[in-house]
């Protein structure tokens, strides 16, 4: 099968890394081709030849069995060119609207999302990551094949960790049970209820780690001198290969308001790091709830408390996620379900 893929760009970031997941494990059984739209400076590594493209120049698909979008530049140019496609594949990593309205504001995501389903309603099918996600946007688009894939992963940690914050990382982690977080610091990821919590550790038993960067990154330091917590949260900024860190965890902190999947949960349960999500309904489709612990959203108390009990049964609980994932939620279980789409 020839497929071309077609991206908004290739930097590493969520929807980005699950197309790459997707592209590496189908390229040698199929003829895989990269089309990718805007530059970034971190560019993640595909095993297929890749093509960088301009926005409005047209580009000849028919040559490929199935052409796969990712991305609100990737779903654009996969419909900009949609009379040379002969099937045409979305994935929607994202809810739309409440994303870009915690982001923005809820104008924009309303907008937002009306112009997104313009490029995509159309398409020969529309995939989800969630049959929750999938079942609202039944409801949306009426008319169109909406499908859900899981997502999956299969990081590969190196022993690589750079040499100037290895002291700062010991120095924490023999102090205090380290709550880990591998994320774009921004307001929907609701990264400051971590940092409230170890305001109320009365035992002072936690200590945050922080990997990723984003524009309440400052926000959230200050968060943390104003609450005389900042001895005990480590912000590292991005790391290309954030799994390396992973092994400093002893539990992952999963506080989002809204998710379409979680890619970052799946990425602890392969570790074996036991997780607390926010009790979000994707999360309840995922995993069983003596799989993972749940708190109340915005509930302070109950994240702490959720985290205590969290640590005390790490031991069953990290065994128990990594079953699944095992299960479930590898690379190579994500890319046998898309191509079993592809062939539909």
């Amino acid at each position: 099968m020839r497929i071309a893929f077609i991206l908004s760009t290739c930097e590493p970031s969520g929807p980005f890394i699950v197309a790459k997941d997707i592209i590496n494990n189908i390229v040698g059984e199929h003829d895989v081709t990269i089309y990718y739209l805007k530059e970034s400076v971190a560019k993640l590594d595909f095993k297929a030849p890749i093509h960088k493209v301009d926005l409005f120049t047209k580009t000849d698909f028919s040559g490929y069995d199935v052409v796969h979008s990712h991305g609100f530049l990737g779903d654009f140019y996969s419909f900009f060119n949609r009379k040379t496609i002969k099937k045409r594949i979305a994935t929607l990593h994202q809810e739309i609207r409440p994303v870009y309205s915690f982001r923005y504001n809820q104008f924009i995501g309303i907008a937002t999302e009306k112009v997104w389903f313009q490029f995509i309603k159309k398409a020969n099918c529309i995939v989800t990551l969630s049959k929750l996600m999938a079942d609202t946007y039944k409801r949306a688009l009426p008319k169109s094949n909406i499908n859900f894939v899981h997502n999956g992963t299969s990081p590969n940690p190196s022993a690589l960790v750079f040499n100037e914050e290895v002291d700062a990382l010991n120095k924490l982690k023999q102090q205090y049970k380290i709550i880990g977080v591998s994320s774009r610091l921004v307001y929907g990821k609701g990264i400051d209820q971590l940092i409230q919590a170890l305001a109320i550790d009365e035992e002072r038993k936690f200590g945050l780690l922080l990997i990723g960067d984003g524009d309440k990154r400052l926000e959230l330091m200050d968060l943390a001198k104003k609450l005389n917590v900042n001895d005990r949260c480590l912000f590292l900024g991005y790391k290309p290969n954030a799994i390396d860190y992973f092994k400093y965890f002893d539990l992952y902190g999963m506080t989002s308001m809204s998710e379409g999947f979680g890619l970052c949960v799946i990425e602890a349960a392969s570790q074996k790091i036991p997780v607390v999500c926010s009790d979000l309904p994707v999360f309840r489709e995922l995993f069983d709830s003596d799989e993972v612990m749940t708190y109340q959203l915005g509930n302070i108390n109950s994240l702490l408390a959720t985290l205590v009990e969290t640590d005390r049964n790490k031991e069953v609980l990290a065994k128990k996620i990594h079953s699944k994932y095992s299960k479930c939620y590898t690379a190579q279980i994500m890319a046998a379900n898309y191509i079993k789409l592809y062939n539909r």
